[in-house]
């Protein structure tokens, strides 16, 4: 039987004329929040506050099958009555097929300055392979010239080996493909860079004996688009490009998820920007249910160049990779780092409320204490003073400042100082970054602070 839930959504506050309720049912096993209100609801619990108009997210690891207004987008603009349905959660991949996995787009997809390559035996022979570089037969998953490929370690073999060894069984095919300093609408349908990356996995499916199932892209790439506009709707765009041109090449049923990491927020020079590309990227793991932010980039090791990492760095990406892939595609879980879902003034202090699976930490392992644990609050451009942040519950934070917070700007891993790198460890680096951490690092955001009621 489905349980269902009838929440009533009334008007804004603060004086405002009450507006029409807006009314949401929700049926089958799955979670709405939303970001302009403190609103977090399923068929069990509801909270419910004053707010006039509204976008409602689906959380991501439920099954949406579709909302009444929207389709089967995971936002919905609820200016009325609507409907949201879930189905119970399914993880369709069938481990008797060869399990493919992408590995696609710019330098820091294909290992440009890791050097040397330090994966250089099999970890899986026979269960974790690689197109080779030639694109003509597979050989067992390492790093370095053994199957072509330049003397550096990429994230190629870590993903596969990871996903298999948490796994516990299968086989697996990594086909990858990048090119340095290329923006996303050259690596996207009708590029000479997706043509290419299309036809090696034609020549993966033609070496594969029996049954051979895409189920993931690892797609790591941002820096090329700094500065340019459109990044989320390129990024749902090659998301549901690639799901359409990988399932007819395999004449498979699965869908195909994409897994990003999000770029370092200040990856092109001295100057420190607006970091574009990193709030795009979360925006597209927030809007579209097959595409999942895996962790950020700024607690990484850059080399001397200040935009590309180590080689322990690269493989650590696709240790990174793996476990999301196996977290959402084998085990039905949240495959997101944590990010804020709403942040809110209580009680003279902002609470935000993080969507995770794991208990949030303020960790000063991973990279030395920031300022305010990397936290900023902003209002009219100017900056006010944090006093103090701490864990209030598993998925809470506590934030206290000297203002007034309702309707500032909460920024986390956000801005950078003059001289610095991309990553948070580099001698004399002030490069955005922060402290939380829950599964992996928390990515970096801007987020208004709600109004109490």
């Amino acid at each position: 039987m489905k349980r269902a839930a009838l929440i009533a959504l009334c008007a804004a506050a603060c004086g405002a004329e009450p507006t029409v309720p807006r009314t949401i049912h929700i049926e089958g096993p799955g979670r709405v929040w939303s970001p302009d209100a403190r609103f977090d609801c399923d068929a069990a619990r509801c909270t419910t506050v004053a707010a006039p108009d509204l976008r409602v997210y689906a959380a991501p690891e439920a099954n949406l099958v579709a909302w009444e207004t929207c389709g089967d987008s995971i936002g919905c603009d609820v200016d009325g009555d609507t409907t949201v349905t879930f189905a119970a959660p399914t993880c369709a991949i069938d481990e008797d097929a060869t399990t493919g996995v992408l590995l696609y787009g710019q330098s820091l997809a294909i290992g440009t300055q890791g050097t040397p390559a330090l994966t250089t035996a099999p970890p899986f022979p026979g269960d974790a392979r690689v197109l080779n570089a030639a694109g003509t037969l597979l050989c067992d998953a390492v790093e370095g010239r053994a199957c072509g490929w330049p003397d550096v370690e990429s994230p190629r073999t870590a993903i596969v080996e990871t996903w298999r060894r948490l796994r516990g069984r299968g086989r697996f095919v990594m086909t990858s493909h990048g090119r340095g300093s290329t923006a996303i609408a050259d690596l996207s349908e009708g590029s000479e860079a997706y043509a290419t990356l299309l036809a090696r996995v034609e020549a993966t499916r033609a070496l594969v004996d029996g049954a051979y199932v895409v189920a993931a892209v690892a797609f790591v790439h941002g820096p090329a688009d700094e500065g340019r506009t459109g990044y989320t709707d390129a990024l749902i765009r090659l998301a549901d490009d690639l799901d359409r041109d990988l399932r007819a090449i395999t004449g498979q049923d699965e869908r195909v998820h994409l897994f990003v990491d999000q770029t370092s927020a200040w990856t092109r020079g001295p100057t420190a920007e607006d970091p574009n590309v990193a709030l795009e990227q979360l925006a597209a793991c927030v809007e579209h249910s097959r595409i999942h932010c895996v962790a950020p980039q700024y607690d990484l090791d850059f080399g001397e160049d200040r935009l590309h990492l180590v080689a322990a760095s690269y493989r650590e990406v696709g240790a990174r990779f793996g476990r999301a892939m196996h977290a959402r595609l084998d085990r039905c879980a949240r495959a997101d780092a944590p990010f804020v879902e709403t942040a809110w003034q209580i009680d003279g202090a902002i609470e935000a409320r993080y969507a995770t699976s794991d208990a949030i930490a303020l960790d000063t392992a991973r990279c030395p204490k920031q300022p305010a644990f990397g936290f900023e609050l902003v209002g009219d451009d100017e900056p006010r003073t944090i006093r103090r942040v701490t864990v209030a519950s598993g998925d809470r934070l506590r934030i206290e400042s000297a203002a007034d917070e309702c309707g500032l700007e909460l920024r986390y891993a956000f801005s950078g100082e003059a001289r610095g790198g991309a990553g948070c460890r580099e001698d004399g680096a002030r490069a955005p970054a922060g402290n939380v951490h829950a599964i992996a690092s928390a990515l970096t955001q801007s987020i208004r602070v709600l109004c109490a009621d």
